[in-house]
C-alpha cells in the first residue's frame, strides 16, 4: 500500500530526529522550556498533526524486519493502527470496545490478537427488500480482507460484528482470514450476509456462531471459495462457482448450491431444505427435518444424505434431472416420499414411510426422453404406494397390492414397475426361512425341544452355520463371546457396512471388526465397561447384555409398557448399571428371556443355543423382515 511505505519512513525519520535529541539534551518538538498545547480530536484526545507520531492509546514497537506491534485499547487506536499496517504487524486489543467504522485488510498479512476482550464491529446501512437465492450486493463491509490479504484472529476473545441493512458483515475476497482459537459471532439484518467469501479462504476452526433475521444469508461463497465453519449456522447458505463450503455443525436454514464442482458439506442436522442446482453437491452427514418444502432438492445437482429425512406437508427428495441418495430413512406426513422427473435418479436405502390420506411413495412424472430411476433398498409405507403422470395422460395410482403383481428382475433381488416416464425398483424382501422339524447339526436335539426351532432358523438363514463353521456340530451349551453375538445380530440384518470403529481391542478377524463397528454406529453398544474405548470381543456375553442390546435397537430403549419381573425369585441379580433391569424387562415382557418360570440369570453367561434363540424370537416377535 502506498501509504504503508510513507508511514515506514516517518518511523525512520522519527528515529533519527529523536537519536539527535538525545545528542543536544534538548526535547524533540522544540529548543524552547514553554509547555506544548497540542490540539485535541473529537474524542478528547491528543489529535495526529501529521508529524508521524501516533496521538492516541497505542503503543509501537518495530522490529528488525520492519513489522510493528499495536497494543490497541480504544476505537481511535485502532483507526490509527488501521492507516499504518505493513506485512507481518500484529494488532494487539488490551480493552474491549465497539467500532463504527469499516476496517479493511488491503495487500497484507496481519495478526489480530483479541486476547480474551471482544472487538464489536457494528455498522447500519438502510434496509434492502427481501433478495432473491444469490449474493446481494457487498456494499461496505464491516470487515473485509481483500487485495490478496490475510488477517489471523488469534487469542481466545470474541470478535463481535453486527450488520444492518443490506451488504455483508464480513467480506473475504481473493484473501485469507484464518480464526484458530477466537469466537467469532456476527448477525445480519435487513438482507444482509454474515460471511462472504469470493475466491478467498475463511478456515475458521475457532467457533463461529451467527444471528440472522429471515431474508439474511450465513454463508455466501462463491469463485473457488474455500470456506471451512466450526458451529451451528442459523440462515442459509448459498454457493456456486466452484466453492467448497464445509460446516461442522447443524444448519437452522437452507442451502442453495449451483455449479460445476460446488460442493458444500454438512457434519451435523439440518432444520430446513436443500436445493442443489446443475452441477452442484451437497453431502449432508446427518438428518434433516423440513415442514411445507421439499426436503431435498437435486435440479441437475447431486445430494448424498448419511442420515434421516423427516418432511411434513410436502415431498421428502425430490429430484429434477438431479442425483440423490439418502442412506437413511425418509419418514412424513401428507405428502410424499419421493418425486422423480426429468431423467431424476434416486436411491434409498432405508424404508419411505408417509402417513395421512392420498400419501404417495414414489411418484413419476413427464414422459418423452425421461428416464427417471428409483431405487428403494428397503419398504415404502403409503396409501398410494407408486404414481405416475404421463403429460396428458393425468396421474395412474398402484396400490401396494398392485405393486406386488410386478415383474422381478432376472436377479431375483429388486421387484421392478416399469411405465413411459421411468423405472421403480423395490428390493425384495424376502421372509426368513422357516426352521426344519429336524435340524442338520448331531448335538442339537430335534423337534419339540426348544432349542431345535432357533437353531435351524439360524443356520437355515446364513446367522451361523456351526462350530467350527459349516461343520455338523453346533455345541448349543458353549458361551458365546461378544464379538460372536454381535457377529450374529449383524448377519439377522445383512451384514450392512459401517465406518470402523474406534475401540482399541479390535480383532484382527474381519467379520467380527465389521459386526462391531455396526453395532458402534448404530448405538447397539458404547463399549465394554459403557462409554469407554474398549469393547472386550472375547469376553463372554451374558444374558442381561443381549438384553440390553436388542433393546436398544430392536427396542428404540423404550421400557416395557409394565413391570413383568415381580415373579423372578432372582430379579435382584440384575445388575445395577444403566438400562440392565429396564431392557430385562423390556426382554421379559414380549416373551425374549426367561430360563424359566422363577429364574432369569441375567449374569449369567448365555449359551449359544440362548443366543440364536433370542435372536429368533425379536424377529418372530417384531417382524423383522429377512436381510
Amino acid at each position: 500500500m502506498k501509504y504503508a511505505s510513507l508511514q515506514v519512513k516517518h518511523r525512520k525519520a522519527l528515529a533519527i530526529a529523536l537519536a539527535i535529541s538525545l545528542i543536544v539534551g534538548t526535547g524533540f518538538i522544540g529548543m524552547t522550556d514553554e509547555p506544548i498545547s497540542e490540539p485535541l480530536d473529537e474524542y478528547g484526545h491528543p489529535a495526529d498533526v501529521g508529524d508521524g507520531i501516533i496521538h492516541s492509546a497505542i503503543e509501537t514497537s518495530v522490529s528488525i524486519n520492519s513489522a510493528s506491534v499495536f497494543n490497541v485499547a480504544d476505537s481511535v487506536a485502532l483507526s490509527n493502527a488501521l492507516m499504518q499496517l505493513t506485512d507481518g504487524d500484529v494488532i494487539n486489543i488490551t480493552n474491549s470496545f465497539a467500532y463504527t467504522s469499516p476496517i479493511v485488510i488491503d495487500g497484507v498479512s496481519v495478526e489480530l490478537n483479541l486476547g480474551s476482550n471482544t472487538l464489536t464491529i457494528e455498522i447500519y446501512n438502510p434496509p434492502s427488500p427481501p433478495p432473491i437465492p444469490g449474493p446481494p450486493p457487498d456494499t461496505n463491509p464491516n470487515l473485509s480482507i481483500q487485495g490478496g490479504a490475510t488477517l489471523n484472529i488469534t487469542g481466545s476473545g470474541t470478535l463481535k460484528v453486527v450488520r444492518q441493512g443490506f451488504g455483508s458483515a464480513i467480506n473475504v475476497k481473493e484473501s485469507t482470514l484464518i480464526n484458530t482459537g477466537a469466537v467469532i459471532n456476527a448477525s445480519a439484518f435487513g438482507g444482509a450476509s454474515v460471511l462472504s467469501v469470493n475466491n478467498g479462504t475463511a478456515e475458521l476452526t475457532g467457533l463461529f456462531t451467527d444471528q440472522n433475521a429471515p431474508f439474511s444469508y450465513s454463508i455466501l461463497a462463491s469463485g473457488g471459495a474455500k470456506v471451512t465453519v466450526n458451529g451451528n449456522i442459523s440462515s442459509s447458505i448459498y454457493a456456486d462457482s466452484g466453492a467448497k463450503v464445509t460446516v461442522n455443525g447443524n444448519i437452522a436454514s437452507s442451502i442453495y448450491v449451483d455449479g460445476v464442482d460446488t460442493v458444500v458439506t454438512v457434519n451435523g442436522d439440518i432444520s430446513d431444505y436443500i436445493v442443489s442446482y446443475w452441477g452442484g453437491t451437497v453431502i449432508v452427514n446427518g438428518n434433516i427435518t423440513v415442514e411445507n418444502r421439499y426436503g431435498v432438492s437435486a435440479w441437475g445437482g447431486t445430494v448424498t444424505v448419511n442420515g434421516n429425512i423427516t418432511s411434513e406437508n410436502c415431498y421428502g427428495v425430490s429430484a429434477w434431472g438431479g442425483t440423490v441418495t439418502v442412506n437413511g430413512n425418509i419418514t412424513g406426513e401428507n405428502g410424499y416420499g419421493v418425486l422423480a422427473s426429468g431423467n431424476g435418479m434416486v436411491t434409498v436405502n432405508g424404508n419411505i414411510t408417509f402417513t395421512g390420506p392420498e400419501c404417495v411413495g414414489v411418484f413419476l412424472r413427464f414422459g418423452g426422453e425421461n428416464n427417471n430411476n428409483v431405487t428403494v433398498n428397503g419398504t415404502i409405507t403409503a396409501s398410494e404406494y407408486i404414481t405416475y403422470s404421463v403429460l396428458g395422460q393425468g396421474i395412474t395410482v398402484l396400490t401396494a397390492d398392485q405393486y406386488d403383481a410386478i415383474i422381478e428382475r432376472d436377479d431375483n433381488t429388486y421387484r421392478q414397475y416399469t411405465s413411459s416416464v421411468g423405472s421403480v425398483y423395490v428390493r425384495r424382501l424376502d421372509p426368513w426361512q422357516p426352521p426344519d422339524a429336524n435340524n442338520r447339526f448331531s448335538d442339537v436335539p430335534n423337534a419339540p425341544n426348544w432349542q431345535n426351532a432357533a437353531v435351524s432358523w439360524a443356520d437355515k438363514n446364513g446367522i451361523t452355520t456351526g462350530s467350527p463353521a459349516n461343520s455338523s456340530t453346533f455345541k448349543p451349551n458353549d458361551t458365546v463371546t461378544r464379538a460372536e453375538f454381535v457377529t450374529f445380530f449383524h448377519r439377522m440384518y445383512g451384514s450392512p457396512s459401517a465406518p470402523r470403529a474406534t475401540f482399541t481391542d479390535m480383532p484382527e478377524n474381519t467379520a467380527f471388526q465389521n459386526a462391531i463397528s455396526w453395532a458402534s454406529v448404530e448405538g447397539i453398544t458404547t463399549g465394554s465397561p459403557a462409554g469407554s474405548n474398549t469393547f472386550m470381543p472375547n469376553d463372554n456375553i451374558t444374558r442381561e447384555q443381549i438384553a440390553a442390546m436388542l433393546h436398544r435397537y430392536i427396542g428404540g430403549g423404550v421400557s416395557a409398557p409394565a413391570d413383568r419381573l415381580g415373579g423372578y425369585t432372582d430379579q435382584d441379580r440384575i445388575s445395577t448399571w444403566t438400562g440392565a433391569r429396564e431392557a430385562v424387562n423390556w426382554a421379559v415382557y414380549y416373551g425374549i428371556m426367561g430360563r424359566n418360570v422363577t429364574e432369569l440369570n441375567p449374569r449369567g453367561n448365555a449359551t449359544r443355543a440362548e443366543a440364536v434363540t433370542m435372536l429368533y424370537r425379536v424377529a418372530e416377535i417384531f417382524n423383522i423382515p429377512a436381510p
